[in-house]
């Protein structure tokens, strides 16, 4: 590294010395013309050297250090170049570094997984595009619908649905008699009630057969004469 320079310091010793040489100057002249002057009659002045003041005076510049310039410096090879250190001709922020290749690695599989679901949602849309189009096509081909019926135009109304039968809330506590007589015992809440196979109970409901530890009972009612319910014996 090129030792600094101060501009400043030898400015103020290069105007040091030459005030001190203009002295010396003037000192020289002064001498060498009052001797000129002073006529033949005198002997002649031999100068050796500077008085003491322009002598100290010289010896101070001695001492000045001036700095050398390092011309074989011009010989050396040029560093090489590096963009991503600072550069004082340029402003702002330094450039990032290269991403490693960990990270590359992951910016390509997030593009691919993006691109994937990019291409996903697109085909979930087209979809969706054909089948309104489908159901708007067959919604053009279809009769127009009667707002009374909410059927098409022309259609006869379904039949009603058929009624359901009246729940069953009878218990079967077991039966009396023997295998051939035998006689169901039924609860309908706390009242005991004694039927045999084919007698009515409550007006709607009829004992169709009476097993060990079962009763099967149906109703009176047509509409209901092929549904019936197994009741298992229980408290």
């Amino acid at each position: 590294m090129a030792p600094s320079f101060d501009w400043k310091r030898r400015r103020r010793e290069m105007a040091l010395g030459g005030f001190l040489l203009l002295v010396a100057t003037i000192f020289l002249y002064s001498r060498v013309g009052g001797t000129a002057a002073g006529g033949a009659g005198g002997d002649p002045v031999m100068v050796t050297g500077p008085p003491p003041a322009v002598a100290g005076a010289i010896s101070k510049l001695s001492s000045v250090k001036i700095p050398g310039v390092l011309l074989e410096r011009l010989t050396d090879p040029k560093a090489p170049y590096d963009p991503t250190q600072r550069n004082i001709f340029r402003y702002g922020n330094l450039p990032p570094p290269p991403p490693s290749p960990e990270e590359v690695a992951r910016v390509e599989a997030a593009k691919r997984a993006a691109e994937e679901a990019r291409q996903a949602a697109i085909r979930e849309e087209m979809e969706r595009q054909q089948k309104q189009q489908a159901e708007q096509e067959l919604a053009k081909n279809q009769p127009p619908i009667d707002p009374a019926t909410g059927l098409p135009v022309g259609m006869p109304p379904p039949p009603p649905p058929k009624p359901m039968p009246p729940p069953i809330t009878l218990r079967y506590s077991g039966y009396l008699g023997s295998e051939q007589h035998k006689m169901a015992v039924l609860y309908s809440g706390d009242d005991m009630l004694l039927a045999r196979a084919g007698d009515v109970v409550e007006k709607q409901f009829k004992v169709l057969d009476i097993g060990y530890d079962w009763v099967k009972i149906g109703y009176v009612d047509p509409q209901f004469a092929d549904q019936y319910q197994k009741l298992r014996m229980g408290p």
